[in-house]
């Protein structure tokens, strides 16, 4: 297995995420990932929860995660659903050492009266607070787990 094979996102990430067009502040999150069990893909699949300081969304629930090597991505869904609040998919890359994610994320909102998808994006990075011990697994996104502290 490679280096960029053998580090699983499952654990704790402290980030922010940063919109394109500059004229908002970034905001800072805490993300809780944690693997699941059940059907085999192509891929590790994760959950979790993300709680975003103010200025953000506040509290979401992590769907959809895959880890392939080191590509990850997953949809950020808003809980509780409120009105104006829309899912965001995100797409990043684990650094090799397993510490850090950067990448891009992206909220299409609906299509505009021409047709075309009206959308927000920007980038995000994240680095670990902690890492999910080698044994532990998950049903469900946002299970309580024991914590190993990061090395």
């Amino acid at each position: 297995m490679s280096s960029e094979s053998s580090h699983s996102v499952a654990g704790g990430w402290l980030g922010a995420y940063y919109y394109e067009s500059r004229t908002r502040t970034p905001v800072r999150f805490e993300a809780t990932f944690a693997r699941l069990t059940g059907e085999q893909g192509s891929g590790e699949r994760f959950g979790g929860s993300i709680l975003d300081d103010e200025g953000g969304s506040g509290s979401a629930v992590v769907s959809h995660g895959v880890q392939q090597e080191n590509f990850v991505r997953f949809v950020k869904v808003p809980n509780p659903p409120a009105p104006g609040l829309f899912p965001a998919n995100y797409v990043g890359t684990l650094s090799e050492d397993g510490r850090v994610i950067t990448g891009h994320w992206k909220i299409t909102l609906g299509e505009s009266r021409r047709g075309r998808a009206r959308e927000i994006v920007g980038t995000w990075e994240a680095r670990r607070l902690w890492h999910a011990s080698d044994d532990e697994t998950s049903r469900e996104a946002g299970a309580e787990s024991e914590l190993t502290p990061a090395k």
